[in-house]
């Protein structure tokens, strides 16, 4: 009984956790219209104000603190030294002067994420796979400020862009009132201390649905509540056969003292006859 209670309880516990983990993911995934506007929950977003529509970057020489310059563009694919053929962002090491593209205009997707919300996702496998994620963050105040976040891990990629084009408006209202813009601030961008190579970055910075210490935790639970099913199932099993076993013992018993109540009656029979 008290390892029922207990499993009880533990499967509270373990829905309680699955519940917090499903209210802490709010996704608002933004359907296409072109490769820089898209509609999501919010209303519509469109990047085409600060796009050029000239083989050019709008945003250059953003740079990670290191020895690393980005350029950006949405909507558009630019070039850039022999390398960056429409591109949507090319990175270049000044150190070696060396460009090479982290992700092409043709590759654009949309992200919706927990942690970051939207996203604009760039690929490229020219030389080794390598991802760009453009986090669009709503800001009145900015026409456009692409801001270098991080690398993490190796290969991908993290950018903010502040623009007050990056802000939801709403379909036109049903009621009286006029359409404002959807705001949302995002995480603080990783704070560098000292110059030299990035370090290893903390795993929550990372735009998941569901992390793996998650996952992890998740697949334990499950893995527990099996075991402590398996001892249920073999305690029963157990349980019956030793019931079973007393029940045929008990049978024994009679069995035999019926026999020799019998043998008995036939003794004092036999006195009596003679």
């Amino acid at each position: 009984m008290a390892s029922l209670n207990t499993l009880f309880v533990f499967c509270i516990s373990l829905s309680g956790t699955i519940t917090i983990f499903s209210d802490a993911i709010t996704l608002k995934p933004c359907m296409f219209n072109s490769t820089c506007s898209c509609n999501n929950a919010d209303g519509y977003i469109d990047l085409h104000p600060i796009a050029n529509n000239n083989n050019t970057p709008h945003f250059s020489n953003v740079t990670d603190g290191y020895n690393h310059v980005y350029s950006f563009n949405p909507c558009y694919g630019f070039d850039e030294g022999s390398v960056c053929q429409n591109a949507a962002i090319c990175q270049l090491d000044t150190t070696a002067n060396k460009y090479n593209v982290i992700g092409y205009a043709d590759t654009v997707r949309s992200v919706s994420s927990s942690m970051y919300g939207l996203m604009f996702k760039y690929s490229s496998t020219t030389d080794m796979p390598q991802t760009a994620y453009v986090v669009l963050v709503c800001d009145a105040t900015k026409e456009g400020e692409l801001q270098f976040v991080q690398e993490d891990p190796v290969n991908e990629f993290y950018f903010y862009l502040y623009s007050t084009h990056a802000c939801a408006i709403p379909p036109a209202p049903t009621s009286p009132g006029a359409a404002t813009r959807t705001f949302w601030t995002p995480p603080p961008p990783p704070v560098r201390t000292t110059a030299g190579p990035p370090t290893t970055p903390s795993p929550t910075s990372l735009p998941v649905i569901f992390s793996q210490k998650a996952e992890v935790v998740l697949m334990l639970c499950i893995l527990i509540v099996l075991i402590i099913l398996c001892g249920l199932v073999i305690l029963s099993v157990c349980v019956f056969s030793a019931r079973l076993k007393s029940t045929n013992n008990e049978k024994a018993e009679l069995g035999q003292s019926a026999n020799y109540g019998t043998k008995d009656e036939t003794k004092i029979r036999l006195k009596t006859d003679f």
